[in-house]
C-alpha cells in the first residue's frame, strides 16, 4: 500500500516536472510566424508621432538618421539575450533606443546598466500605439519616422544592418 502511494506521488511529481520543462521550451521558441510579422507599426508606415519624438530626443542622430527601436519586457527570455549581447561603449550602436513597459526597477536598472538610451512606457501607450505584439521587437526606423524594417529578433544586427554599414 505505502508502495502505491509512493509510486503515485513521483507519477505526479515527474507530470509536474516535466510540464515545467515544456513551458520553459515554449517561452524560448520564437513566436509564431503570423505574430512575429503582425507585431509593431507596418513597414513603409510611421510610427506614432509621441514616439518618434521620444526617440528622436534621445538617439545620436536626431532627425538626420535612421534610428534603431528596441522594444523588451522583462519577462521574455529573448529580450535578456538582446540586452546581454548589445556591445557596450560602440559610438555607432548609440542609434538604438531601448522601449520597456512597466519595468521593474531591478530589469530597469539592468537596461540602465546598458548606457543605450532608454524610454519608460509606464502606461502601455506607446506599445498599444505602435502595436507591439510580440518581443524583442526590432524596428529600423527612417529620420522621418517610417518603418523600413522590423523583426522579433534579439539580434539589433539583423535588422540595422544598412544603417550601420553607412548606407544612407
Amino acid at each position: 500500500m505505502i508502495n502505491e502511494v509512493a509510486q503515485w506521488a513521483v507519477l505526479v511529481l515527474l507530470a509536474l516536472l516535466l510540464l515545467g520543462v515544456l513551458r520553459q521550451v515554449g517561452l524560448m521558441l520564437p513566436p509564431p510566424e503570423s505574430r512575429e510579422l503582425a507585431s509593431g507599426t507596418p513597414l513603409g508606415a510611421k510610427i506614432p508621432a509621441l514616439l518618434l519624438a521620444r526617440v528622436r530626443a534621445l538617439s545620436n542622430g536626431g532627425e538626420s538618421t535612421r534610428m534603431i527601436v528596441a522594444f523588451v519586457a522583462e519577462s521574455c527570455p529573448a529580450c535578456q539575450r538582446l540586452l546581454s549581447g548589445l556591445p557596450p561603449g560602440e559610438a555607432r550602436l548609440r542609434e538604438v533606443v531601448l522601449v520597456a513597459k512597466r519595468p521593474t526597477p531591478m530589469f530597469r536598472a539592468a537596461i540602465e546598466a546598458t548606457g543605450y538610451p532608454l524610454i519608460i512606457d509606464e502606461k502601455g501607450d506607446l506599445w498599444s500605439s505602435a502595436e507591439v505584439t510580440a518581443t524583442p521587437l526590432i524596428m529600423r526606423v527612417r529620420a522621418d519616422g517610417v518603418v523600413e524594417a522590423k523583426e522579433v529578433t534579439h539580434r539589433v544586427d539583423t535588422v540595422a544592418v544598412p544603417t550601420w554599414s553607412g548606407v544612407s
